[in-house]
């Protein structure tokens, strides 16, 4: 709530300022002995001062805002690529078990049908365990 409230103050106190300035330039062109601007100079003068301080404040908040969700997704990255490796493992130890089962039916099979289908099975499970 405080990083919104800052981002509107940056935002809005510009066009005050510009606002307040016109309101000045009117006076002074009506009447310039007139000193009623007087006060509406010093507001300006003490919100462009106040705006100097808020803007490195606001982008210093946002930084470290940015910095913290950054380093969420990045611990996120790291865990889902953990869990990636962790899969890719997993299908490879079954691809594994699978070869060998196929090798086991080629080799033992007294079946010509088993055998062929066993080594078609084979021949295309190939490239992917590569």
């Amino acid at each position: 709530m405080f990083d919104l409230t800052l981002d509107v103050i940056v935002a809005v106190l510009p066009a005050v300022i510009a606002f307040l300035s016109v309101v000045v330039g009117v006076k002074l062109a009506k009447n310039p002995a007139d000193e009623s601007h007087r006060p509406l100079w010093w507001t300006i003068v003490g919100l462009s001062i106040a705006l100097v301080g808020f803007t490195p404040w606001q982008q210093a908040q946002a930084r470290r805002a940015h910095e913290a969700e950054s380093s969420s997704l990045q611990s996120e990255i790291r865990e889902l690529k953990g869990q990636v490796t962790e899969s890719k493992g997993q299908t490879l130890e079954l691809f594994g078990t699978t070869f060998q089962r196929l090798d086991w039916i080629v080799n033992t099979s007294k079946s010509e049908a088993q055998k062929e289908a066993a080594s078609a099975v084979k021949k295309a499970l190939a490239p992917q365990l590569s």
